[in-house]
Formats: structure tokens, sequence, C-alpha cells
């Protein structure tokens, strides 16, 4: 089945045009002056360009009426209708952005065209037409290099993204410039803001180092949401979804538009339910978003409020691997109310000051808390690790039972991000600001329940301890033109870390401690410009990101690792050429100090992440679109990589003799690090009657995507009986839309994911150790769900 994959992703049509006529495309702005660097579609005729610097883009078309799109960071979008042959030229005057916030904010922390780093950008409206609940790994799962997995096995609950094989506490993701990795563990967490796409107007993925001017630094890639890019009109609407292991998803929103040409306010409330794939693995998910924004010529404040509510039952054990075969939806835990339960409750305030066209500042403060706990049922456990004394029953010393446990963690994150845009002449473009942020988390367990009563009763607290945490960081940013075709960018960043945590000392004690780190992250690059159409670049990145909490707490001062250190190398090409948008590019990411598991146990007996000298991933990724029929548009993407550790050893408990036995590999494969990773997508227009006055519009279209991920290692030994088979799952969307002047727009879908009921799994664990002579190891697979439904319809108005 593997072949309707690649026939998807190399078969192309080629199309016979009539008689071609020269046609220009002309940019103003207000002022009069070209517009360079606008995004031009003619969609019918599958062409696109990009205004060169005097403000044109050139096109051969058939005779014949077309709707040409225009789209740019800072002027408002366009569509204007022409006639080819009855016209040769087509001039614009593009209008300012009323709403500029966004344009502004996300200077720092995002991608342009001007910045030779790899990234991929998705629209909201994208997301959201395959938004039927899913958390946003899922939705993202179509870009380049990305992996996606979920506990559950149908992407709603606990899920996760890799991307070049990093997982989540390698991937930086932020939400208007704030940082949103848990501070401590650097995880991101996306069940605790469920349906966050539906309030997502775009997104930007960097690959690699990339900026990461907006805080905690990214050594593997960043995600960056944004939904501030508020609307100049009224609009509400409501999605209403439903589909296989009882889902249900209720999503409403509205917006004001400008009020008294200055006001605006849009607010989203969000409910999902879903049983799960793997037994008892239901999710409980509710959330809400609500935005004020005040905006004129010279000054712009926004405050987001985004709040998120989760249950779900745990489905985190995975399934035996001689259950895969027999009961793929196998769940370990029995006990009724194995639940994992958390709320958080984000606030951010944006103001943007424009002194001129040139000048610009921005101020973001954020406050973010969370409170939350896992109940779980902890059976034959050894009760002084519950700050139990053993307990005499008769003659007995009872040492042993059952408990039940809440683990909570009730935690603060507050900051701020400043940032100042400017120019120094007409070469140079810069940005410097930087951030403050305090972390505040207060970890305690509480059993609810044992089966013995110690000397406080049958429930007692067993465990409590603060963390606190200090990040600040300074950047600049620039921007400068070596002629016209050449630009260097360069990007520094100072970061310094403050952790306080309760962790073991050499002594064996528990104290309170406190590590410091500096870093310095700089990167640079050169970007050339052949052709509008044609750019090619090139950038060298460096580095440096902390242990997590994990790390700490679990060691010692003797025992703890150091920080890990990347040096990366990105060279690509954006080609945009015959209706084609095609990017590709090579990388280098070599680590220093990277920290994996080994296996190997530390001087408190903990199994952490352990340094190890020298390792790196290295690979090519292409990416390509194109309207390749009138009706049809083909894009997809392709990963090749090679990802090792030089030197590595791993350590087994030995159960017969006590102690660890080694194996050394000169050379392994990084875990979960796939060597190829590919995505094709065709979307078709069945049929296309366009709106008119009185008259209602009808649209019907076609989604067809197939996504193929090649062998994941469990661990770092390369040993394919420690793997994930390869695996390719199909997936096609029937959507119909009806468009009328008074009761907006209405649109019914139909999904089937993994339409050919591929079984896989995409995410697993190994415990390997000596017992009677032999290895042998306890292991959890990650099923997906086989061939799976949902549906619904979506009304905007």
């Amino acid at each position: 089945m593997k072949h309707i994959f690649f026939i998807a992703l190399f078969i192309c049509t080629s199309n016979a045009f009539a008689q071609q006529q020269a046609f220009t495309v002309i940019l103003n702005d207000p002022a009069g002056k070209p517009v360079d660097r606008a995004f031009i579609q003619i969609p019918a005729a599958g062409l696109a360009a990009v205004s060169d610097e005097e403000g044109r883009a050139e096109f051969s078309l058939p005779c014949g009426n077309y709707a040409v799109t225009i789209s740019h960071l800072v002027y408002e979008y366009r569509t204007q209708q022409v006639r080819v042959c009855e016209m040769n030229a087509l001039e614009v005057q593009l209008d300012y952005k009323n709403n500029l916030f966004q344009e502004v904010t996300i200077f720092g922390s995002t991608a342009d065209s001007n910045v030779p780093v790899t990234y991929t950008n998705i629209k909201g409206a994208d997301l959201n037409a395959i938004n039927y609940g899913q958390d946003m790994p899922f939705l993202l799962n179509s870009t380049p290099s990305a992996v996606t997995t979920s506990d559950a096995g149908n992407g709603i609950g606990y899920t996760g993204i890799r991307i070049r094989g990093n997982d989540a506490t390698r991937v930086n993701v932020a939400i208007n410039g704030i940082p949103y990795n848990d501070a401590e563990s650097h995880q991101t967490f996306w069940v605790n803001l469920p349906d966050i796409a539906a309030s997502t107007d775009d997104v930007q993925i960097q690959r690699g180092i990339g900026t990461s001017a907006n805080g905690v630094t990214a050594t593997g890639a960043s995600i960056n949401l944004y939904t501030n890019d508020l609307s100049e009109t009224p609009f509400g609407f409501v999605n209403a979804n439903a589909g296989s292991f009882n889902l249900t998803r209720i999503s409403t929103g509205f917006g004001t538009g400008r009020i008294n040409d200055h006001w605006f306010l849009e607010g989203r409330l969000s409910r999902l339910k879903s049983d799960g794939f793997i037994d008892r693995s239901f999710a409980d998910l509710s959330s809400y978003f609500i935005t004020a924004g005040w905006d004129s010529k010279n000054y712009t404040s926004i405050v987001n409020v985004i709040s998120g509510k989760e249950k779900t039952y745990q489905s985190w054990g995975g399934v035996p691997k001689d259950s895969l075969e027999t009961n793929r939806t196998f769940n370990p835990y029995t006990y009724e109310n194995q639940t994992d339960n958390y709320a958080q409750t984000h606030v951010q305030w944006h103001n943007t000051f424009r002194f001129n066209d040139n000048n610009s500042l921005n101020i973001s403060m954020n406050y973010t808390r969370g409170m939350g706990y896992f109940e779980q049922l902890e059976e034959d456990q050894y009760l002084p690790d519950y700050a139990s004394a053993p307990i005499t029953w008769g003659d007995s010393l009872i040492e042993f039972g059952d408990l039940i446990t809440q683990r909570w963690l009730d935690n603060h994150f507050a900051g701020m991000n400043l940032r100042y845009n400017g120019v120094a002449g007409e070469k140079t473009e810069w940005t410097a600001g930087g951030g403050v942020f305090y972390y505040e988390g207060l970890h305690f367990g509480d059993v609810i329940w044992s089966e013995w009563a110690g000397p406080d009763g049958y429930d007692w607290q067993y465990y409590e301890n603060t963390a606190h945490k200090y990040d600040a960081n300074a950047f600049v940013q620039l921007h400068h033109k070596l002629g016209k075709q050449m630009l260097l960018w360069a990007d520094i960043q100072a970061r310094t870390v403050q952790y306080t945590f309760e962790g073991p000392t050499e002594l064996g004690n528990t104290v309170d401690q406190t590590v410091n780190y500096i870093f310095l992250n700089p990167k640079a690059g050169l970007q050339y410009q052949w052709k509008p159409e044609s750019t090619s670049y090139l950038s060298v990145s460096v580095a440096s990101k902390e242990p997590n909490r994990d790390d700490f707490v679990n060691s010692t001062p003797s025992s703890r690792p150091n920080p890990e250190r990347l040096y990366n190398l990105e060279a690509g090409q954006r080609v945009r050429i015959n209706g084609w948008e095609l990017t590709g590019n090579l990388y280098v990411m070599y680590y220093q100090d990277q920290l994996i598991l080994t296996g190997r146990v530390n001087d408190v007996g903990a199994y952490t992440r352990i340094n190890v000298d020298r390792s790196y991933r290295a690979g090519f990724e292409g990416a390509w679109s194109k309207w390749i029929a009138p009706r049809i548009r083909w894009e997809g993407n392709l990963a090749l990589s090679r990802n090792q550790i030089i030197n590595f050893t791993e350590f087994l408990d030995d159960w017969d003799n006590g102690g660890q036995v080694e194996e050394n590999y000169d050379q392994s494969t990084l875990a979960f690090s796939p060597s190829v990773v590919g995505f094709s997508r065709m979307w078709v227009v069945l049929s296309d009657r366009q709106q008119q006055q009185g008259i209602t519009g009808f649209k019907t279209t076609l989604d067809w995507s197939v996504k193929y991920v090649s062998r994941q290692y469990l661990d770092n030994t390369t040993n394919i009986d420690r793997s994930l088979d390869p695996f390719y799952t199909t997936d096609l969307q029937l959507n119909a839309t009806w468009k009328q002047p008074v009761l907006g727009e209405l649109t019914l879908f139909a999904r089937v994911n993994n339409l050919l009921n591929h079984q896989y799994e995409a995410n697993g664990w190994v415990y390997r150790f000596v017992y009677e002579g032999m290895e042998q190891e306890l292991n959890g697979y990650y099923p997906q769900a086989g061939v799976h439904f949902a549906g619904g319809l979506s009304w905007r108005w």
C-alpha cells in the first residue's frame, strides 16, 4: 500500500494552454511607492508570483476572466477580477492594515521572506478546514519532518509532535510571542488548551534553531501561534462535529468588528468529549478565548484571556508488544478515577506604539495560572516511600500496601517581553529587545486512601516542595542590504537562567539548591535573491539550553548533567516558477552534550538523561505546491535524514548479580528519528458556483492526503526488535459549502481518517534488563486508531 503514497507524491498533470497573453500586476502603497514582497496568485491558472522592488509581477495567460488575489504582511488582502486580452495590466493601490498589531508583535520571533532560516507558514483557515477537535500537533502533521502521536490513539487528549526527531522539550512553542512550554519540564501540554486552533489566525514552524527571540531557546524547532489578527467586520460562527469513539465537539465564537473606529471584541467557547481509541481513554475538555482590543494609527492594545480545562483518563502506560496482535486497545489502568485533571488560564496584554512608519515599540505582559493533579492507584508500594513508617498489625510488620495518590502541581508564570523595531538608513532594519519571566511551581502529593492506616490515618500528604525559576534574555536582530540582491541577517541573544529546587545531595539528604546559567546564542546568515521568484539562503546558528526539572531533582551536584549545545547550519532555496511553489533545504544539527536516556543509574539510583559528547542530525527537506489543473492543487513535502550518536554506551540492569551491564556502540541511530517522512495532498474542486448578488454560491471540494513515516527506534541501540514499524495513513475529506448573502457561509464535511485501516504504532517505550542470564524487557506501545470517521457542520456569518 505504500506505493499509493509514492504515486500521489510524484505523479503530476500537465496543462495545455490556449494563446498566451503577457499580463502585469503593478502594486503601490497609499503614497504611490512600489510594494515589493507581495504574494500574488491567479488560482484558476495555477500561477503565483512575488512582486519585485518595482512592485511588479509578470504573468503569461490565455485570454479570459480571472480572479487575482494579493496578500502581504503589512497591507490589506485584495481580490480583483480581470479580463485578460481586454487589458494587459492591473494596477492596484494597497491599503495598510488598519490593525497592524500582529505584524509588529511577531517581528522579533518569526521569520519572513527576508530571514535566512527554514520555516513553514500555515494559515488559520487551512488549519480549521481540517479541525474537528484534534489537538494542534495533528493539525500540523502535514508539515515537513513532523511526526505526531496520541496516547488515546485518536488525536484528542495527550498528544505530541516531533520535528526532525526532536521531542517536545526541544520544540519552543509560543502564543503571540509568549512562551508556552512548561518552564520546568520544557514540555508542551496541548491538552491544556483544547481547540486552540479555532482561535488561531496563523502558525509558523521554524525548523532548526530559528529566530526564537521570545525567550526560551529552541534546540530543535519552534512553533509560533498567532491569534491577534482581529477582524474589521462583525462575524459569528458555530462548529458542531461528531465522530468515532463518541467524539462530540461544539465550538462557537463571535467578533464585533471595529466599533467606534477603535474597539474590538472577539470570543470563543469550546467543549469536546471523546471516549478514545484505547480502552477507557476518555477526554472531557473545555476552553474559552476572549480578546479585547483598542487600535489607532499610533497605538494598539490587545488583551487576551485563554483558558482550558481537561479531565482525561490515563492511557500513558502503553500496550505490551505481545498484546498488539490480540488486544490493541488494552489499557493497563483499571482504577475508575485514574485520571489527569488540570486547568490553566493565560492572560496576555500586548501594547504597540508606532512612532512613525519605521519605528515602533511593542511591550507584552503575561500571567499564567495553572492547577491540577493526576490520581492513580498504586499497588503493593513500599510504605516508607510515601512518608509512612511500617505498620504493626498484631505480630506482623506491614511494609507494603495499596494506596490511592494525587500528585498536584500549583503553578504561576509571569513575564514581560519588550521589542523596539527601527531602521538605520535605507539599507538596515533592526530589532532590539528582551524578556524577563518568573515561574513558581508548588509540587505536592497526597495519599487520599491507604489499605493500611498509618500514624495520620488513611490519608496524608507525603511530599511538598516549591521550585522557582528566573529567566531573562536580551537580543538584537539586524537586516542589512548588501546591494540590491543580497541581504545580511544577524541575531544574537544573551540569556540567563536561575533555578531553585529541592533535590538530593551526595550525602543523601534533600535540600534546596540553586543553579545559574548564562548562555550566548549567536545567529547569522545571508540571503541572495537571484530574481523575484528565486531566493537562496545560508545561516549558521548556535544555541544552548539548560536541563529540565527531572534532570535536576533526580541527581546530585556531582551527577548533574551539563546544558546541551547545538550548532545548526541551514542552506536552502525558495522558487516560484510556472505556478510551482518550491522550497528545498539542507541542514546539519550538531549537538555537544545532547541529553538522552541511556539506562544508566546515577548516584541516587535514578534513570536520568545523560550527556553524550557528540551526536548529529543531517538531512534534506523539500516542499512543493501547484495548481496542476484549474481545479486540482497538489502539495506535499519529503524529508530525508540521518540521525546519529557517535560512541554511545547503553546500560542494562543486572537482576541476577546486581549492578549494570554495559553495551558499547561506535555509532547508533537516535531514538524516534525516522530517516524518511513524506506527505502528499490532492485538493480537488469538484464544483464551484460563485456567489452573486441574491444568488447562493455552492462549492464542493475533496481533500485526499497520504502520510508516510519510516522506521523509528524505541531506544538508541538501532535494534529492529525494539522499533516502530514504518507506517502510512490515508485520509479523505469531502466539503460542501453554501454562501448566501444574508445567512452567510455553511459548510458540511465528512472525513475518513486512516482510510485503508492501517495498523500502526506511533510511540513507545522499552526497559531492558538481564534476568536468569538472559536479556529481557518490559515495553509499551501506543497504537493509533484504524479507520475512523468524523463529520459535522460549520456556519459562519
